[in-house]
Parts: structure tokens; C-alpha cells; sequence
């Protein structure tokens, strides 16, 4: 029995001697990362407590005596704590943040291209407009009164015969004769006749005198013009003059023909 109450003793001796060098930390606790706090080794004072005088009736309690820790007297390790963090997590609604995203910028420029082209169906083609024309209204124009010459060529000539005057020379001779008349009808002599103009190519300018040849009646005339027959249209001009060079008519164009049979252009003169 009293065996029993010094082990007794010494247990809780030891228990108060020693501090107990841990924290007991619940995991409940934890809201941060847990730090665990270094050891404190506690070391039995010196000198060591007198021991309590226990209540024994008997036998006398021994001297107590301190044990000592095995190893270094001032330091020793301790167990190592190692606690099991479980972390609940808690539900936080994560509220999404809004990000500004550019708008697409256009670049370049817009080109519209035509893909219909309209094909005209009925197209007027503008007329030439004739402008008016001026009509101009015609005015009587008083013309120059020729003066009335005294003689003029007789009517029903010329005419074409054959050639009687010179027989011999048939066909190789061509040209015109005649007679000139005063107002009772009586041939006029030394009056002078012209004839010129062109014919077969030639220019001619011939000249004769009434009453130098009476085959052809009282003061009558003659002018050769070719030494054949030719036919000409209107190239030959007759005229009378004057002795004193002073036209007596207007000149009077006539033809001729290559003809035997014509060869003679016979030509009157009357005086008015």
C-alpha cells in the first residue's frame, strides 16, 4: 500500500515538474496557414523543491530524488506535432468581369463596282435638219438698151448649098457668101465683112468686101474658110462693118457641116 502512494507520488511530481511542451491546436481553428510555435524545454529547477511531507501515518516518506532527462540536460527534442490541415472550401460566386473587346475597325476603302450595264434598245438618231434656204424674190432689173444698129442678118438665112462657084474644087472647098440690101431692097457695095472664131482647132480672122464677087449677084461677097469640109457648132461669128471700121451688126454665130452638099453657108444682109 504505501508502496502504491510513492509511485503515485512520483508520477504526479514528474507531471508538475515538467511543462508539457505542446499546443493543442484544433483544425476548426484554422482560417490562415498554422504556425507552430518552437519548443520550450523545461528544466528542473536547482535546486530541486522539497518534496510535500505526504500524509502517512507511517513509515517515514524517503528523500525524493529529481531524474534526470537522458541526453543534454539543457536541450531536448520533443516529439514532432504533425497536424492534418483540411480546408473547406467555401462557395464564392465568381462574378465574371467584363473585358472591353475593340470593335473590328474597317481599313481601306469601299469601291463599288458596277455589275449591271444598261444596254440602250431604242436609240433616235438625230436627223440632218436642212436649214431653210433664202429665196430671193427676183426684181426687174432694167437692162442696158443696146443701141439698134442699122443693119441685121435677113431672115430664112443662112442657108447650105452646095458649092456652085467653084465647081472644079468640089468637096476641098468650103465657105460663106452673100449680098447686102438697103430699105428698097438694092445691093450695097464696099461694106465690109468680118468673120473669125475657131474651127477644126484653128483660130481664124478672115475679111472680105461686098461687090467683088457677082457669082453671087450684085454687090455680092465671098470668104473661103477651109479647103474642106468641116463640121463646127456656133464657133464662127460674121459681122458688118463700115469702111470706116464702125460695126453696121451684132456679131451673128453660125455652124458648118462635113457635108459636099453643104459646103456653102449662104449669108444676107438687110439694112432696117
Amino acid at each position: 500500500m504505501l508502496r502504491k502512494f510513492s509511485w503515485l507520488f512520483m508520477v504526479v511530481f514528474m507531471v508538475s515538474c515538467s511543462g508539457f511542451p505542446y499546443r493543442i491546436v484544433r483544425v476548426s481553428d484554422v482560417a490562415e496557414p498554422v504556425q507552430v510555435e518552437p519548443l520550450t524545454i523545461a528544466t528542473c529547477p536547482n535546486p530541486c523543491p522539497a518534496c510535500p511531507q505526504p500524509i502517512c501515518p507511517q513509515p517515514v516518506c524517503p528523500q525524493p530524488v529529481c531524474p534526470t532527462w537522458p541526453g543534454s540536460p539543457s536541450t531536448v527534442e520533443g516529439p514532432t506535432s504533425t497536424a492534418t490541415i483540411s480546408v473547406t472550401p467555401s462557395k464564392t460566386a465568381i462574378q465574371p468581369t467584363a473585358t472591353w473587346t475593340p470593335s473590328p475597325t474597317l481599313t481601306g476603302t469601299f469601291t463599288r463596282t458596277a455589275t449591271f450595264t444598261f444596254t440602250p434598245t431604242n436609240t433616235s438618231t438625230s436627223t440632218k435638219t436642212i436649214p431653210p434656204t433664202i429665196t430671193l424674190t427676183p426684181t426687174l432689173t432694167k437692162t442696158p438698151t443696146q443701141p439698134i444698129l442699122p443693119y441685121t442678118i435677113q431672115p430664112s438665112t443662112p442657108a447650105y448649098l452646095q458649092n456652085f462657084a467653084h465647081p472644079e474644087a468640089g468637096c476641098n472647098w468650103m465657105g460663106v457668101a452673100g449680098q447686102v440690101f438697103d430699105r428698097s431692097g438694092k445691093p450695097i457695095l464696099n461694106m465690109v465683112v468680118v468673120v473669125d472664131g475657131v474651127i477644126n482647132n484653128t483660130t481664124v480672122d478672115l475679111i472680105g468686101l461686098t461687090g467683088l464677087n457677082s457669082a453671087y449677084g450684085p454687090g455680092g461677097f465671098e470668104i473661103q474658110l477651109a479647103n474642106a469640109v468641116i463640121n463646127s457648132s456656133n464657133t464662127l461669128a460674121i459681122t458688118l462693118y463700115d469702111l470706116a471700121g464702125s460695126a453696121m451688126t451684132y456679131p451673128f454665130a453660125f455652124s458648118t457641116f462635113a457635108d459636099c452638099s453643104k459646103n456653102l453657108i449662104l449669108i444676107n444682109f438687110n439694112q432696117r
